[in-house]
């Protein structure tokens, strides 16, 4: 995968319009991913406002990070290993995607551009392959 440099600075700059409000982000996506896929409650163990501030930690620190996409495989692939740990199975990543991108447009309304949306639908589904290429390789 590789993000051109416009959607790398569409996905930042809607990053940053949401970064005051992260907790609400955090909470409409929990809330939407255990709508469409309940079974993926369990799988949450910490409160879901420890969840929520991981979530957005690992967002900002991919986000941020995008410039070098290479220099983020690593971290992409060792978050996969460790989310074996926790159960999660390849069928989870597409209600993940939706229940994120389904947060960020509630929360950017018309800033929610098809372009952004694209743009984070292509990263998202990047982050979800190099996840689940190394969940596979880590069995």
């Amino acid at each position: 995968m590789s993000l051109t440099q416009d959607q790398v600075e569409l996905i930042q700059r809607s990053f940053c319009q949401i970064a005051p409000d992260t907790s609400r982000v955090a909470d409409l996506f929990y809330d939407t991913l255990f709508e469409l896929e309940p079974n993926t409650r369990p799988l949450f163990k910490n409160s879901m406002n420890i969840q929520g501030q991981k979530l957005m930690q690992m967002l900002y620190s991919t986000v941020a990070g995008l410039s070098d996409q290479q220099a983020l495989v690593p971290a992409i692939q060792e978050m996969g290993r460790r989310h074996i740990g926790y159960g999660v199975k390849p069928e989870h990543f597409p209600p993940m995607t939706s229940a994120l991108i389904f947060s960020l447009q509630q929360h950017l309304s018309s800033d929610f551009s098809p372009e952004v949306r694209d743009a984070w639908t292509e990263f998202l589904q990047w982050v979800s392959d190099v996840m689940q290429e190394a969940m596979l390789a880590g069995r």
